[in-house]
């Protein structure tokens, strides 16, 4: 089974490593995955994301100033994009 778990991300320095350790340790276990951040603010969250060593762990940043809903919006929308893509390529 293929997971793709999408995350909104603002000013998240504080939680970010723990949370992506521990998604990580509960993802491989059963599944083939991918974790995804849309990532904004001005802290070192892209930098903490960027430092894990593991192809599976991607990142979208978005400018500093982007308000936390527009993040979570843009995450929805490329959560969607991809949920069409695969069923367009599952359904042929």
């Amino acid at each position: 089974k293929y997971v793709s778990v999408v995350i909104a991300a603002f000013n998240e320095e504080q939680n970010i490593k723990q949370l992506t350790e521990r998604l990580v340790k509960v993802l491989e276990k059963k599944y083939d995955y991918e974790i995804i951040y849309s990532v904004a603010g001005t802290d070192r969250t892209i930098n903490i994301i960027k430092n894990f060593d593991n192809n599976k762990i991607k990142s979208k940043t978005l400018p500093p100033d982007c308000y936390p809903t527009s993040v979570i919006r843009v995450s929805l929308q490329f959560c969607l994009y991809v949920v069409k893509q695969v069923t367009r390529c599952t359904n042929r």
